[in-house]
C-alpha cells in the first residue's frame, strides 16, 4: 500500500494527498484545502471514485457484478491457462521488449491477471479497476486501485507504457471518450506509449455474432460466454463499433499518433500509440 500511495492523486483536482500515518492508513486526503476530498483505503485497496463519476458509472460496475456475467468473465480455465492467456495478449503488444525500468499501467485490471504477469517483468506496474469485488478476487491487490478511468488517481507525466485492453468500448459516449484521452495524455510521459486493443467492426465479426446468438452457440462454453457478455454489454459494445473511428480521431486530435497496428481475423486492433506532448 506504501509503494503505490507514493504515486496517487485526488481524482478530482489531481493534488497530492496528504501523509499519514499508518494508523490512519484507512483514509486518503486530499492536501488541496479547497477541495477536501477524502476517499477510504478498505482491505488495502483505494477506492478512489468521486461521487458523481460513482453515479455515472454504477449500472455498469452493478453489471460486472452481477454473477453470470462474473462467471462469464471468469470463464473456465484454470488458473495457469489464465496467467498464460495474459502472457500471450501483452506479447501481442511486444510488451516485454520495454525497459525493465519502464512503469506501466493498466486500466481496467479486471482480475488482476496481466498486472500479476507485468509486475513479473517491470520494476513498477499499477492497474485500476472500477469492480472493486473483481479487486479483492484477484491478484496483486496492493497495487490496483478502484477509480474511474476517466478520472485517473495517478500523478501527472509518470509512465512510460498504459496498456487499455479491452475497455474502451465500455464507456458510453464521446464525451467520455475525450475524457479517457485527456487523462491517458496527462499521465503518460513524453513519448510514452498506448497499448490499445478493441474491436472492428467487420464482415466475419457479424458472423461469428450470428454463430454465438444461434442455437449451435449453447453447444461450445466458449461461445455461451461470449454470448453472456455480449448480452449485458450489447448497447456500449455496438456504441464503440458505430463510434471508434472517432476515438482514434480524438486521439490524433490530442497528439497520439499511430505507429504500428495489427490485426486479427476480425480485424481487432493491436494498436501501439504514441503521445508526442
Amino acid at each position: 500500500m506504501m509503494k503505490i500511495k507514493n504515486v496517487l492523486c485526488c481524482p478530482n483536482c489531481k493534488s497530492p494527498f496528504i501523509s499519514t500515518s499508518e494508523e490512519k492508513d484507512d483514509i486518503l486526503a486530499c492536501s488541496n484545502l479547497q477541495c477536501k476530498s477524502t476517499f477510504p483505503v478498505i482491505s488495502g485497496v483505494p477506492v478512489l471514485l468521486e461521487k458523481l463519476s460513482h453515479n455515472d458509472f454504477l449500472t455498469q460496475r452493478d453489471k460486472q457484478s452481477d454473477s453470470h456475467l462474473r462467471e462469464a468473465f471468469t470463464g473456465l480455465l484454470e488458473e495457469k491457462k489464465r496467467i498464460k492467456r495474459s502472457s500471450q495478449i501483452l506479447n501481442k503488444f511486444s510488451a516485454f521488449n520495454f525497459p525493465r525500468s519502464s512503469k506501466v499501467i493498466e486500466l481496467g485490471s479486471g482480475l488482476g491477471h496481466n498486472v500479476k504477469v507485468l509486475s513479473e517483468h517491470f520494476l513498477e506496474s499499477y492497474g485500476l479497476e472500477l469492480d472493486f469485488n473483481r479487486i479483492l478476487a484477484g491478484h496483486n491487490v496492493d497495487q490496483i486501485v478502484n477509480a474511474d478511468m476517466t478520472k485517473i488517481p495517478f500523478v501527472s507525466n509518470y509512465f512510460d507504457i498504459v496498456f487499455c485492453i479491452g475497455v474502451v468500448h465500455h464507456l458510453p459516449d464521446l464525451e467520455h471518450y475525450v475524457l479517457l484521452i485527456n487523462e491517458i495524455k496527462r499521465i503518460l510521459r513524453a513519448d510514452g506509449k498506448l497499448m490499445l486493443w478493441e474491436p472492428k467492426p467487420v464482415f466475419y465479426r457479424g458472423i461469428a455474432e450470428k454463430f454465438v446468438f444461434s442455437p449451435f452457440g449453447n453447444m461450445f462454453n466458449y461461445t455461451k460466454m461470449v454470448k453472456t457478455i455480449l448480452l449485458k454489454e450489447w448497447e456500449e459494445y455496438t456504441f464503440w463499433l458505430n463510434h471508434y473511428k472517432q476515438f482514434f480521431r480524438a486521439l490524433e486530435d490530442n497528439g497520439f499518433r499511430v505507429t504500428r497496428e495489427r490485426k486479427g481475423l476480425f480485424k481487432d486492433y493491436t494498436t501501439l500509440i504514441v503521445c508526442n506532448k
